[in-house]
Protein backbone atom coordinates (compact mmCIF):
# COMPACT_ATOMS: atom_id res chain seq x y z
CA UNK A 1 0.00 0.00 0.00
CA UNK A 2 1.21 3.52 -0.70
CA UNK A 3 -0.03 6.90 -0.35
CA UNK A 4 0.62 9.48 -3.02
CA UNK A 5 -0.14 13.48 -1.19
CA UNK A 6 -0.79 16.33 -2.81
CA UNK A 7 -2.22 19.97 -2.73
CA UNK A 8 -5.48 21.08 -4.28
CA UNK A 9 -7.01 25.05 -4.90
CA UNK A 10 -10.15 25.32 -6.97
CA UNK A 11 -12.85 27.67 -8.01
CA UNK A 12 -16.15 26.13 -8.96
CA UNK A 13 -17.87 26.95 -11.82
CA UNK A 14 -20.96 29.52 -11.77
CA UNK A 15 -20.16 30.39 -7.89
CA UNK A 16 -17.12 32.27 -8.35
CA UNK A 17 -15.90 31.52 -4.47
CA UNK A 18 -12.34 30.00 -4.27
CA UNK A 19 -11.36 27.47 -2.08
CA UNK A 20 -8.56 25.31 -0.85
CA UNK A 21 -8.42 22.00 0.35
CA UNK A 22 -7.34 18.69 -0.82
CA UNK A 23 -9.41 17.00 -3.67
CA UNK A 24 -10.05 13.33 -2.59
CA UNK A 25 -11.59 10.78 -5.36
CA UNK A 26 -14.73 11.00 -3.42
CA UNK A 27 -14.72 14.62 -3.28
CA UNK A 28 -13.61 13.99 -6.62
CA UNK A 29 -16.90 11.79 -7.67
CA UNK A 30 -19.05 14.17 -5.87
CA UNK A 31 -18.20 17.33 -7.62
CA UNK A 32 -18.79 15.23 -10.92
CA UNK A 33 -22.06 14.44 -9.61
CA UNK A 34 -23.30 17.74 -8.89
CA UNK A 35 -21.74 19.48 -11.91
CA UNK A 36 -21.15 17.38 -14.72
CA UNK A 37 -23.15 18.08 -17.73
CA UNK A 38 -23.73 14.71 -18.69
CA UNK A 39 -25.48 13.92 -15.39
CA UNK A 40 -27.49 17.60 -15.65
CA UNK A 41 -28.98 16.81 -18.97
CA UNK A 42 -29.91 13.29 -17.88
CA UNK A 43 -31.51 14.76 -14.92
CA UNK A 44 -33.44 17.41 -17.34
CA UNK A 45 -34.38 14.42 -19.27
CA UNK A 46 -36.21 13.22 -16.19
CA UNK A 47 -37.84 16.21 -15.78
CA UNK A 48 -39.54 16.29 -19.10
CA UNK A 49 -40.42 12.10 -18.60
CA UNK A 50 -42.48 13.60 -15.98
CA UNK A 51 -44.03 16.33 -17.55
CA UNK A 52 -45.26 13.64 -20.24
CA UNK A 53 -47.38 11.90 -17.26
CA UNK A 54 -48.70 15.04 -15.78
CA UNK A 55 -50.03 15.55 -19.63
CA UNK A 56 -51.96 12.43 -19.53
CA UNK A 57 -53.35 12.12 -16.00
CA UNK A 58 -55.99 15.04 -16.46
CA UNK A 59 -57.31 12.61 -19.96
CA UNK A 60 -59.03 10.78 -16.84
CA UNK A 61 -61.25 13.80 -16.35
CA UNK A 62 -63.99 15.45 -18.22
CA UNK A 63 -62.96 17.56 -21.57
CA UNK A 64 -64.29 21.38 -21.06
CA UNK A 65 -63.99 23.49 -23.79
CA UNK A 66 -66.09 26.74 -24.85
CA UNK A 67 -66.65 29.17 -28.22
CA UNK A 68 -68.77 31.96 -28.97
CA UNK A 69 -69.84 32.71 -31.99
CA UNK A 70 -70.67 36.32 -33.41
CA UNK A 71 -71.88 37.31 -36.86
CA UNK A 72 -73.20 40.76 -38.64
CA UNK A 73 -74.82 40.21 -42.24
CA UNK A 74 -74.33 42.90 -44.88
CA UNK A 75 -77.95 42.77 -45.13
CA UNK A 76 -80.93 41.97 -43.17
CA UNK A 77 -81.56 38.31 -43.08
CA UNK A 78 -85.54 39.68 -43.28
CA UNK A 79 -85.95 42.22 -45.94
CA UNK A 80 -89.40 41.92 -47.14
CA UNK A 81 -92.40 44.62 -48.83
CA UNK A 82 -95.93 43.71 -47.28
CA UNK A 83 -98.30 45.72 -50.04
CA UNK A 84 -101.93 47.91 -49.50
CA UNK A 85 -104.99 46.00 -49.42
CA UNK A 86 -108.49 46.05 -47.61
CA UNK A 87 -108.30 44.28 -44.81
CA UNK A 88 -112.27 42.81 -43.68
CA UNK A 89 -112.62 44.33 -40.24
CA UNK A 90 -112.81 41.34 -37.57
CA UNK A 91 -116.20 41.46 -35.47
CA UNK A 92 -115.42 38.55 -33.34
CA UNK A 93 -116.93 35.69 -34.84
CA UNK A 94 -115.04 33.75 -37.19
CA UNK A 95 -117.59 32.49 -39.63
CA UNK A 96 -118.42 36.12 -40.57
CA UNK A 97 -114.96 37.25 -41.97
CA UNK A 98 -115.36 35.20 -45.31
CA UNK A 99 -118.79 37.88 -45.16
CA UNK A 100 -117.60 40.97 -44.27
CA UNK A 101 -118.92 44.29 -44.93
CA UNK A 102 -116.57 46.52 -43.68
CA UNK A 103 -112.75 46.79 -44.62
CA UNK A 104 -109.91 48.97 -43.16
CA UNK A 105 -107.20 50.10 -45.60
CA UNK A 106 -104.09 49.02 -45.30
CA UNK A 107 -101.48 51.17 -46.56
CA UNK A 108 -98.31 48.75 -46.98
CA UNK A 109 -95.24 48.56 -45.14
CA UNK A 110 -91.42 46.70 -45.22
CA UNK A 111 -90.36 44.41 -43.16
CA UNK A 112 -86.48 44.54 -42.26
CA UNK A 113 -85.11 42.01 -39.73
CA UNK A 114 -82.62 40.39 -38.54
CA UNK A 115 -78.69 42.21 -39.07
CA UNK A 116 -76.43 39.13 -36.75
CA UNK A 117 -76.47 36.24 -34.61
CA UNK A 118 -74.52 35.90 -31.29
CA UNK A 119 -73.85 32.12 -30.09
CA UNK A 120 -72.11 31.04 -27.00
CA UNK A 121 -71.51 27.40 -25.77
CA UNK A 122 -70.21 25.39 -23.28
CA UNK A 123 -68.96 21.53 -24.07
CA UNK A 124 -67.97 18.92 -21.47
CA UNK A 125 -67.43 15.20 -22.41
CA UNK A 126 -66.78 12.62 -20.04
CA UNK A 127 -65.23 9.77 -21.59
CA UNK A 128 -66.65 6.24 -20.36
CA UNK A 129 -64.58 3.40 -22.52
CA UNK A 130 -61.67 4.10 -25.03
CA UNK A 131 -60.40 0.34 -24.98
CA UNK A 132 -58.06 1.41 -21.89
CA UNK A 133 -55.75 3.82 -24.02
CA UNK A 134 -56.10 6.24 -20.94
CA UNK A 135 -54.89 3.64 -18.39
CA UNK A 136 -52.31 1.99 -20.99
CA UNK A 137 -50.97 5.61 -21.86
CA UNK A 138 -50.72 6.24 -18.35
CA UNK A 139 -48.76 3.01 -18.06
CA UNK A 140 -46.51 3.90 -20.82
CA UNK A 141 -45.19 7.24 -19.61
CA UNK A 142 -44.63 5.83 -16.39
CA UNK A 143 -42.38 3.10 -17.89
CA UNK A 144 -41.19 6.06 -19.75
CA UNK A 145 -40.30 8.14 -16.50
CA UNK A 146 -38.66 4.68 -14.85
CA UNK A 147 -36.43 4.13 -17.70
CA UNK A 148 -34.99 7.72 -17.55
CA UNK A 149 -34.17 7.34 -13.64
CA UNK A 150 -32.31 4.40 -14.41
CA UNK A 151 -30.29 6.61 -17.11
CA UNK A 152 -29.56 9.06 -14.97
CA UNK A 153 -28.38 6.60 -12.06
CA UNK A 154 -26.63 4.98 -15.12
CA UNK A 155 -25.19 8.19 -16.44
CA UNK A 156 -24.31 8.93 -12.67
CA UNK A 157 -21.90 5.69 -12.12
CA UNK A 158 -20.55 6.29 -15.67
CA UNK A 159 -19.23 9.67 -14.44
CA UNK A 160 -18.08 8.01 -11.59
CA UNK A 161 -16.40 5.28 -13.65
CA UNK A 162 -14.60 7.93 -15.50
CA UNK A 163 -14.23 10.14 -12.47
CA UNK A 164 -11.99 7.25 -11.22
CA UNK A 165 -9.89 7.21 -14.68
CA UNK A 166 -9.35 10.88 -14.87
CA UNK A 167 -8.12 10.14 -10.85
CA UNK A 168 -5.72 7.59 -11.37
CA UNK A 169 -4.19 8.27 -14.64
CA UNK A 170 -3.52 11.70 -12.92
CA UNK A 171 -1.71 9.71 -10.06
CA UNK A 172 0.18 7.65 -12.56
CA UNK A 173 1.59 10.90 -14.02
CA UNK A 174 2.50 12.59 -10.60
CA UNK A 175 4.19 9.30 -9.72
CA UNK A 176 6.32 8.84 -12.51
CA UNK A 177 7.02 12.94 -12.28
CA UNK A 178 8.24 11.59 -8.59
CA UNK A 179 10.57 8.66 -10.17
CA UNK A 180 11.96 10.39 -12.82
CA UNK A 181 12.68 13.07 -10.11
CA UNK A 182 14.61 10.81 -7.77
CA UNK A 183 16.46 9.44 -11.12
CA UNK A 184 17.38 12.92 -11.56
CA UNK A 185 19.07 13.21 -8.22
CA UNK A 186 21.05 10.19 -9.00
CA UNK A 187 22.49 11.36 -12.26
CA UNK A 188 23.40 14.51 -10.56
CA UNK A 189 25.06 12.47 -7.85
CA UNK A 190 26.74 10.70 -10.53
CA UNK A 191 28.14 13.83 -12.39
CA UNK A 192 29.93 14.72 -9.43
CA UNK A 193 31.52 11.61 -9.24
CA UNK A 194 32.17 11.82 -13.17
CA UNK A 195 33.54 15.13 -12.88
CA UNK A 196 36.14 14.54 -9.79
CA UNK A 197 37.16 11.16 -11.32
CA UNK A 198 37.69 13.27 -15.19
CA UNK A 199 39.66 16.29 -12.78
CA UNK A 200 41.71 13.57 -11.55
CA UNK A 201 42.37 11.20 -14.72
CA UNK A 202 40.72 8.61 -14.29
CA UNK A 203 38.35 9.07 -16.78
CA UNK A 204 37.62 10.80 -20.26
CA UNK A 205 35.48 13.59 -21.15
CA UNK A 206 33.25 11.15 -23.34
CA UNK A 207 32.46 10.06 -19.69
CA UNK A 208 31.04 13.17 -18.93
CA UNK A 209 29.44 14.27 -21.52
CA UNK A 210 27.24 11.38 -21.50
CA UNK A 211 25.90 11.97 -18.19
CA UNK A 212 25.98 15.54 -19.41
CA UNK A 213 23.27 14.06 -22.40
CA UNK A 214 21.44 12.15 -19.91
CA UNK A 215 20.23 14.86 -17.96
CA UNK A 216 19.42 16.64 -21.22
CA UNK A 217 17.40 13.15 -21.98
CA UNK A 218 15.61 14.03 -18.24
CA UNK A 219 14.77 17.93 -18.57
CA UNK A 220 13.18 17.05 -21.73
CA UNK A 221 11.26 14.39 -20.38
CA UNK A 222 10.41 16.31 -17.18
CA UNK A 223 8.66 19.00 -19.74
CA UNK A 224 6.86 16.55 -21.15
CA UNK A 225 5.70 15.19 -17.64
CA UNK A 226 4.68 18.72 -16.98
CA UNK A 227 2.54 18.80 -19.78
CA UNK A 228 0.91 15.76 -19.81
CA UNK A 229 -0.10 16.69 -15.86
CA UNK A 230 -1.26 20.15 -17.03
CA UNK A 231 -3.88 18.82 -19.73
CA UNK A 232 -4.81 15.56 -17.20
CA UNK A 233 -5.40 18.06 -14.79
CA UNK A 234 -7.56 20.64 -16.97
CA UNK A 235 -9.44 17.35 -18.14
CA UNK A 236 -10.39 16.48 -15.18
CA UNK A 237 -11.31 19.93 -13.70
CA UNK A 238 -14.02 19.97 -17.08
CA UNK A 239 -15.47 16.62 -16.29
CA UNK A 240 -16.12 17.37 -12.38
CA UNK A 241 -17.78 20.44 -13.86
CA UNK A 242 -14.95 22.97 -12.06
CA UNK A 243 -13.09 25.50 -12.78
CA UNK A 244 -9.18 24.98 -13.47
CA UNK A 245 -6.22 26.91 -11.93
CA UNK A 246 -2.69 25.98 -11.68
CA UNK A 247 -2.93 25.03 -8.33
CA UNK A 248 -5.43 22.35 -8.85
CA UNK A 249 -4.40 18.74 -7.57
CA UNK A 250 -6.07 16.22 -6.11
CA UNK A 251 -5.06 14.66 -2.70
CA UNK A 252 -4.17 11.37 -0.85
CA UNK A 253 -5.72 8.15 -2.15
CA UNK A 254 -4.32 4.43 -1.10
CA UNK A 255 -3.21 2.33 -3.84
CA UNK A 256 -4.49 -1.75 -2.65
CA UNK A 257 -3.64 -4.53 -5.30
CA UNK A 258 -5.70 -7.73 -3.60
CA UNK A 259 -6.46 -10.85 -5.39
CA UNK A 260 -9.35 -10.64 -8.06
CA UNK A 261 -11.34 -13.32 -6.25
CA UNK A 262 -12.13 -10.82 -3.89
CA UNK A 263 -14.32 -8.88 -5.94
CA UNK A 264 -15.46 -11.49 -7.86
CA UNK A 265 -19.10 -11.88 -8.26
CA UNK A 266 -21.74 -14.94 -9.89
CA UNK A 267 -21.90 -12.67 -13.08
CA UNK A 268 -25.99 -14.11 -13.47
CA UNK A 269 -26.72 -12.71 -10.45
CA UNK A 270 -25.17 -9.15 -11.35
CA UNK A 271 -27.00 -9.54 -14.46
CA UNK A 272 -30.30 -8.98 -12.98
CA UNK A 273 -29.42 -5.82 -10.68
CA UNK A 274 -27.70 -4.34 -13.53
CA UNK A 275 -29.40 -0.95 -15.08
CA UNK A 276 -29.08 -1.96 -18.39
CA UNK A 277 -30.77 -5.03 -18.18
CA UNK A 278 -33.38 -3.55 -15.97
CA UNK A 279 -33.84 -0.75 -18.76
CA UNK A 280 -34.34 -3.66 -21.54
CA UNK A 281 -36.97 -5.04 -19.88
CA UNK A 282 -38.86 -1.98 -19.90
CA UNK A 283 -38.51 -1.20 -23.41
CA UNK A 284 -39.94 -5.04 -23.58
CA UNK A 285 -42.77 -3.38 -21.19
CA UNK A 286 -43.22 -0.55 -23.37
CA UNK A 287 -43.48 -1.85 -26.57
CA UNK A 288 -46.36 -4.43 -25.01
CA UNK A 289 -48.14 -1.26 -23.64
CA UNK A 290 -47.85 0.44 -27.09
CA UNK A 291 -49.78 -2.88 -28.87
CA UNK A 292 -52.11 -2.82 -26.11
CA UNK A 293 -52.51 1.13 -27.02
CA UNK A 294 -52.96 0.15 -30.54
CA UNK A 295 -55.91 -2.63 -30.03
CA UNK A 296 -57.84 -0.14 -27.79
CA UNK A 297 -58.31 2.25 -30.59
CA UNK A 298 -59.77 -0.20 -32.44
CA UNK A 299 -62.41 -0.87 -29.51
CA UNK A 300 -66.18 1.33 -29.34
CA UNK A 301 -65.45 4.27 -27.30
CA UNK A 302 -68.60 5.85 -25.24
CA UNK A 303 -68.66 9.18 -24.27
CA UNK A 304 -70.80 10.70 -21.75
CA UNK A 305 -71.59 14.80 -22.40
CA UNK A 306 -73.05 17.96 -21.54
CA UNK A 307 -73.85 20.98 -23.57
CA UNK A 308 -75.19 24.52 -22.42
CA UNK A 309 -75.76 26.79 -25.43
CA UNK A 310 -77.44 30.40 -25.70
CA UNK A 311 -78.39 32.04 -28.65
CA UNK A 312 -79.30 36.17 -29.32
CA UNK A 313 -81.22 36.36 -32.66
CA UNK A 314 -82.84 39.53 -32.73
CA UNK A 315 -83.75 40.82 -29.25
CA UNK A 316 -84.53 37.23 -28.28
CA UNK A 317 -82.19 35.57 -25.91
CA UNK A 318 -82.43 31.69 -26.38
CA UNK A 319 -80.68 29.38 -23.56
CA UNK A 320 -80.61 25.54 -24.10
CA UNK A 321 -79.11 22.22 -22.45
CA UNK A 322 -78.53 19.11 -23.86
CA UNK A 323 -76.91 16.16 -22.56
CA UNK A 324 -75.97 13.41 -25.09
CA UNK A 325 -74.45 10.04 -25.39
CA UNK A 326 -71.70 9.32 -27.77
CA UNK A 327 -70.73 5.74 -28.83
CA UNK A 328 -67.85 5.29 -31.80
CA UNK A 329 -67.14 2.27 -33.23
CA UNK A 330 -64.23 2.17 -35.79
CA UNK A 331 -65.08 0.36 -39.02
CA UNK A 332 -62.41 1.57 -41.49
CA UNK A 333 -59.98 1.84 -39.08
CA UNK A 334 -59.71 -2.07 -38.76
CA UNK A 335 -57.95 -2.99 -41.84
CA UNK A 336 -55.07 -0.28 -41.08
CA UNK A 337 -55.31 -1.04 -37.80
CA UNK A 338 -55.26 -4.51 -37.51
CA UNK A 339 -51.47 -4.17 -39.55
CA UNK A 340 -50.73 -1.60 -36.87
CA UNK A 341 -51.57 -4.15 -34.29
CA UNK A 342 -49.33 -6.45 -36.16
CA UNK A 343 -46.27 -4.16 -36.00
CA UNK A 344 -46.69 -3.69 -32.58
CA UNK A 345 -46.69 -7.23 -31.84
CA UNK A 346 -43.17 -8.03 -34.32
CA UNK A 347 -41.92 -4.97 -32.29
CA UNK A 348 -42.44 -6.39 -29.01
CA UNK A 349 -40.55 -9.63 -30.52
CA UNK A 350 -37.96 -7.47 -31.13
CA UNK A 351 -37.47 -6.32 -27.98
CA UNK A 352 -37.74 -9.60 -26.62
CA UNK A 353 -34.68 -10.63 -28.81
CA UNK A 354 -32.94 -7.50 -27.99
CA UNK A 355 -33.06 -8.35 -24.06
CA UNK A 356 -31.50 -11.89 -24.97
CA UNK A 357 -28.62 -10.64 -26.79
CA UNK A 358 -27.63 -8.09 -24.72
CA UNK A 359 -28.26 -10.20 -21.90
CA UNK A 360 -25.43 -12.19 -23.17
CA UNK A 361 -23.26 -9.68 -24.04
CA UNK A 362 -23.29 -7.86 -20.59
CA UNK A 363 -21.95 -11.28 -19.13
CA UNK A 364 -19.67 -11.44 -21.61
CA UNK A 365 -18.35 -8.06 -20.79
CA UNK A 366 -18.47 -8.81 -17.09
CA UNK A 367 -16.64 -12.03 -18.07
CA UNK A 368 -14.13 -9.93 -20.14
CA UNK A 369 -13.35 -7.29 -17.28
CA UNK A 370 -12.70 -9.53 -14.69
CA UNK A 371 -10.15 -11.36 -17.50
CA UNK A 372 -8.64 -7.90 -17.79
CA UNK A 373 -8.36 -7.09 -13.90
CA UNK A 374 -6.85 -10.62 -13.30
CA UNK A 375 -4.20 -10.03 -16.04
CA UNK A 376 -3.68 -6.46 -14.56
CA UNK A 377 -3.12 -8.56 -11.02
CA UNK A 378 -0.53 -10.21 -12.73
CA UNK A 379 1.24 -7.68 -14.33
CA UNK A 380 1.53 -5.70 -11.05
CA UNK A 381 3.04 -8.86 -9.55
CA UNK A 382 5.58 -9.25 -12.21
CA UNK A 383 6.44 -5.07 -12.17
CA UNK A 384 7.01 -5.61 -8.15
CA UNK A 385 9.43 -8.11 -9.35
CA UNK A 386 11.30 -6.21 -12.31
CA UNK A 387 11.89 -2.94 -9.92
CA UNK A 388 13.70 -4.84 -7.11
CA UNK A 389 15.89 -7.48 -9.75
CA UNK A 390 16.21 -3.42 -11.42
CA UNK A 391 17.00 -2.06 -8.19
CA UNK A 392 19.28 -4.92 -6.85
CA UNK A 393 21.34 -4.76 -10.75
CA UNK A 394 21.68 -0.85 -10.15
CA UNK A 395 23.33 -1.05 -6.74
CA UNK A 396 25.79 -3.59 -7.49
CA UNK A 397 26.59 -1.64 -11.11
CA UNK A 398 27.32 1.10 -8.51
CA UNK A 399 29.69 -0.80 -6.28
CA UNK A 400 31.46 -2.03 -9.31
CA UNK A 401 31.48 1.58 -10.99
CA UNK A 402 32.90 2.64 -7.93
CA UNK A 403 35.66 -0.23 -7.95
CA UNK A 404 36.56 0.61 -11.78
CA UNK A 405 35.17 -2.51 -13.00
CA UNK A 406 33.08 -0.79 -15.20
CA UNK A 407 31.86 2.44 -17.10
CA UNK A 408 30.09 4.95 -16.95
CA UNK A 409 27.74 3.75 -19.43
CA UNK A 410 26.92 0.37 -18.28
CA UNK A 411 26.02 2.33 -14.77
CA UNK A 412 23.99 5.10 -16.66
CA UNK A 413 22.03 1.96 -18.37
CA UNK A 414 21.29 -0.03 -15.25
CA UNK A 415 20.13 3.47 -13.11
CA UNK A 416 17.89 3.80 -16.30
CA UNK A 417 16.61 0.18 -16.24
CA UNK A 418 16.00 0.55 -12.65
CA UNK A 419 13.88 4.02 -13.29
CA UNK A 420 11.81 2.32 -16.24
CA UNK A 421 11.18 -0.45 -13.88
CA UNK A 422 9.28 2.09 -11.47
CA UNK A 423 7.52 3.36 -14.22
CA UNK A 424 6.22 0.09 -15.34
CA UNK A 425 5.22 -0.75 -11.91
CA UNK A 426 3.18 2.75 -11.46
CA UNK A 427 1.57 1.71 -15.10
CA UNK A 428 0.75 -1.45 -14.16
CA UNK A 429 -0.46 -0.52 -10.51
CA UNK A 430 -2.53 2.47 -12.17
CA UNK A 431 -4.26 0.14 -14.94
CA UNK A 432 -4.87 -2.24 -11.71
CA UNK A 433 -7.02 0.34 -9.98
CA UNK A 434 -8.98 1.37 -13.27
CA UNK A 435 -9.64 -2.48 -14.21
CA UNK A 436 -10.75 -2.97 -11.02
CA UNK A 437 -13.38 -0.11 -11.15
CA UNK A 438 -14.55 -1.40 -14.63
CA UNK A 439 -15.61 -5.02 -13.01
CA UNK A 440 -17.25 -3.62 -10.04
CA UNK A 441 -19.37 -1.02 -12.05
CA UNK A 442 -19.74 -4.01 -14.66
CA UNK A 443 -21.21 -6.35 -11.85
CA UNK A 444 -23.54 -3.55 -10.11
CA UNK A 445 -20.72 -3.17 -7.11
CA UNK A 446 -20.12 0.14 -7.80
Amino acid sequence: MKKISMIVGMVLIGCGTTFSQELSLNQAKQHAKENNKRIKQASLQLDAANEVTKQIKPSYFPNVSAGAFLSRFNDYLVDEKIGSANLPVYDGTPANLPNATEFAYFPGANVQAQEGLSTAYVTAIQPLYLGGQIRKGVALSKVGVEVNELQLQLTEEQVELETERFYWNLISLKEKQQTLSEYETLINALKKDVQAAYDAGLVNKSDVLKVDLELNNVASNKLQLENGIQLAKMAMAQHIGVQYTESFEVSDSAIEVQDPSLYFRDHKESLVIRKEYTMLNKAVDAEELQRKIEFGKLQPSLSLGLTGMYHNIGEQDNYLGVGFVALSVPITDWWSGSHKLSESKIKTEIAETNLADKSELLQLEMQQKFNNLTQSYYQVEVAKTSVQQANENARIEKDNFDSGIISTSDLLEAQLLAQQAKDQLTEATTVYMIRRAEYLAATAQY
